[in-house]
C-alpha cells in the first residue's frame, strides 16, 4: 500500500529519500553548499533526522544499508548537481555518511551477525584479523 511497507521497490524509496531531503533542505542544503565549498565529496546525514522525520527510511536503511547508501548516495548527488550544476567536474559521485546512530558496539564484540548491517562502533584499533565466528 502506500505506506511505504516491505514491498516498496527501489524507485518508491528513492521518491521518499527525495520527498525526505526537500523537508530537510534549509539544513542539507547548507551541508552541501559546505561541501562543495571544499571540493568534497561526502555528505553528513543524520541518522536521527532521518528516523525523525522518515522513521521507514530509517529502518530501510538498518535492513539494507548498502542498498540504502547507494541511493542516498545517487539522490544527494542529483541534488548537488542541481544547486550547482558544475560541481560534476570536480567530483563525480556525493557519497552519504550517516552520522549520530544511536547503538554503539564495542570494536571487540563485532562478530558474523554484524556484517553487512549498520554499525557504529568504539575503540582503538592495534591489529586486525579476519571475522572470526
Amino acid at each position: 500500500g502506500g505506506d511505504g511497507g516491505e514491498g516498496e521497490d527501489e524507485e518508491a524509496k528513492r521518491k521518499r529519500k527525495k520527498k525526505w531531503l526537500k523537508k530537510q533542505i534549509p539544513v542539507y542544503s547548507q551541508r552541501i553548499s559546505q561541501m562543495c565549498s571544499q571540493n568534497l565529496s561526502s555528505l553528513e546525514v543524520s541518522f536521527i533526522h532521518l528516523s525523525e522525520d522518515e522513521p521507514q527510511l530509517a529502518i530501510f536503511l538498518a535492513d539494507a544499508p548498502s542498498d540504502m547508501l547507494e541511493i542516498l548516495s545517487s539522490v544527494a548527488t542529483r541534488f548537488a548537481l542541481k544547486l550547482f550544476p558544475e560541481y560534476g567536474n570536480i567530483k563525480d559521485e556525493i557519497f552519504v555518511r550517516i552520522t549520530n546512530l544511536p547503538i554503539s558496539d564495542s570494536l571487540r564484540d563485532l562478530r558474523q551477525v554484524h556484517l553487512n548491517s549498520l554499525v557504529k562502533v568504539s575503540g582503538v584499533v592495534t591489529r586486525r584479523t579476519g571475522v572470526q565466528p
